[in-house]
């Protein structure tokens, strides 16, 4: 009795759904849905060299993947119409980015969009871009346009077929999912930001990583004020003299660039004047900023998990603890979503500063906060500066008058000869060495120590990459950064000047910065880890990453 009543409820059931409806539909959503992944999920898939069978499936997984996500927006017209629009649009720009600046579809993309101020977009802005935006917004607006004047979604029992079907479809789309993972990981992708194991699918994709960042956001605002109320390491000064010890980080400097580590330019005549102390090859921990400097101010290790670093002690909290006035100045930002992470780790110093009213030009500009801490009563000083150094825009770090080389790049960093980008580039860096020099000027009389480095390196066209992007530690031009010490000649009376000359042909990381600054300033702490310690006899060489490899050719 009970089975029949069943089978009655389901015959009526599909005797009142609209047929001719429910084939619309569907036959709208899977134009849609296959048109959206030639657009975008195919033009991805080409940078990977997959075999015929293995991007059939990834592009048939794509579609039975999104066809859901469409579905829901479906429903009601008006989220159809923002979800479309803004789908689509977006999807553009993202397709320029892997095109034509060779960045995956991560979480490290999103954190460097969202942290770009309109100085530094404006070197991969371009008609092509605009066009991208333009085409994907109004494909997005017709599609919108016949889902309002031509498709029917009412009475609703119609679409209980449609949403099982879409099911059905998903389902299936998962079942290769393990398969193409390993697919995926099998490649290496050299001319991309990553190359994981993540099926890169959009729109999925695109919507989990929006998800990353907002739930990134709001945890690193937690940390941020938890961070305040974090107790003082035990570390004591055991040095009987004051000491000023400064670290300037600039920003996309590549290693090969410096004429003191063999670079056929003479791009750092002060460096080599004052006798700066150069570690030919350092690795960084990460490739973008705002992942790189909260690794490398803290004890967090290289490659450990992305926020390591909210549960290690900084390089402010270590000297703090020993006596030193702390403080941290930057020529950058700290207002955007993905910059947190560093305004948690420069906010354990005592004194701060962010150019978040833009009011710094070049990096010299600086100097004026460099002077109000140095006049701070303390005479024990820690003095972080992050410089923009290197990084894009160029040609906005120098005076143009004073470039040793020309022609310049001009505002566009995508299509201008290599040879005019490396020059605007070379030019960046006898500033930061110019900028240097007056330091040494300002502490030569004290006894004082001058670290030097930069977050991450830069590509200057070598296979056809320029910029930087996230998780391309796997590329020596962007992995490999500067380091070098200077020393003052009262400083050189410690033992620790000579020792740095008998460790100056060791391969380091970055691990070795916050080790190496409190080893040097002869503080006394459990935290330090000698094998870290540039100034340490016991200073480990890392394992040459880059022992055979070959830069690809500029282009």
């Amino acid at each position: 009795m009970a089975i029949n009543s069943i089978k009655m409820k389901i015959n009526k059931y599909f005797s009142n759904i609209d047929k001719r409806i429910v084939f619309k539909n569907f036959i709208f959503l899977l134009i849609l849905t296959i048109l959206y992944s030639l657009m975008f999920n195919i033009p991805y898939l080409n940078n990977f060299n997959y075999s015929g069978p293995v991007f059939v499936l990834f592009f048939i997984v794509s579609v039975l993947r999104d066809f859901i996500i469409w579905y829901i927006a479906f429903l009601n017209r008006w989220i159809f119409a923002f979800f479309t629009i803004f789908t689509f649009t977006a999807s553009g720009g993202l397709k320029y980015l892997y095109d034509y600046v060779h960045m995956g579809l991560n979480i490290g993309t999103f954190e460097i969009v969202f942290s770009t101020n309109m100085i530094e977009a404006s070197g991969v802005i371009n008609p092509t871009l605009i066009f991208l935006f333009a085409i994907s917004a109004l494909i997005g607006i017709i599609f919108t346009f016949i889902r309002f004047k031509y498709i029917q979604v009412k009475p609703y029992s119609n679409q209980l077929l449609i949403f099982f079907i879409s099911i059905v479809m998903l389902i299936f789309g998962l079942i290769p999912d393990t398969y193409l993972r390993h697919e995926k990981k099998m490649q290496r992708i050299e001319n991309l930001a990553a190359y994981g194991s993540d099926l890169e699918i959009l729109p999925e994709k695109m919507y989990e990583n929006f998800y990353q960042l907002i739930r990134n956001n709001i945890m690193l605002r937690y940390m941020f004020h938890q961070r305040q109320t974090i107790q003082l390491p035990d570390a004591v000064n055991n040095s009987d003299s004051d000491k000023i010890i400064v670290f300037i980080l600039s920003d996309a400097l590549r290693a090969d660039h410096l004429h003191i580590n063999g670079y056929e330019r003479q791009t750092t005549p002060y460096m080599e004047k004052n006798n700066f102390l150069s570690f030919k090859e350092m690795y960084a921990c990460e490739t973008s900023t705002t992942r790189s400097v909260p690794c490398l101010l803290t004890d967090m290790r290289r490659r450990e998990e992305r926020y390591q670093f909210l549960n290690e002690y900084s390089i402010f909290n270590v000297f703090k603890a020993a006596g030193y006035y702390t403080s941290f100045i930057s020529a950058q930002t700290a207002i955007s979503t993905a910059d947190y992470g560093q305004l948690i780790v420069a906010n354990d110093a005592d004194y701060i500063f962010f150019n978040n009213d833009y009011s710094i030009g070049y990096d010299k500009e600086l100097l004026k906060h460099f002077d109000e801490v140095m006049a701070n009563d303390n005479k024990n000083k820690l003095i972080v500066m992050q410089l923009n150094g290197s990084h894009w825009d160029y040609n906005t770090r120098f005076n143009h008058d004073e470039a040793l080389w020309k022609p310049l790049c001009g505002s566009f960093a995508l299509d201008c000869p290599v040879s005019h980008l490396v020059n605007s580039y070379d030019n960046t860096i006898v500033e930061t060495d110019k900028l240097l020099n007056t330091l040494v000027e300002k502490l030569k009389d004290k006894e004082a120590i001058i670290f030097f480095s930069a977050d991450h390196g830069q590509s200057l066209g070598e296979g056809g990459l320029r910029l930087h992007g996230h998780e391309r530690l796997h590329i020596k031009e962007v992995g490999v950064v500067p380091f070098a010490v200077w020393f003052s000649d009262k400083a050189k009376e410690d033992n620790n000047f000579g020792i740095i000359q008998n460790n100056l042909n060791k391969i380091i990381t970055h691990d070795a910065i916050f080790h190496s600054l409190i080893g040097c300033a002869d503080i006394k702490t459990n935290l330090l880890d000698n094998s870290l310690n540039v100034c340490s006899k016991e200073l480990v060489s890392v394992p040459n990453e880059f022992e055979n490899y070959k830069a690809k050719p500029v282009k």
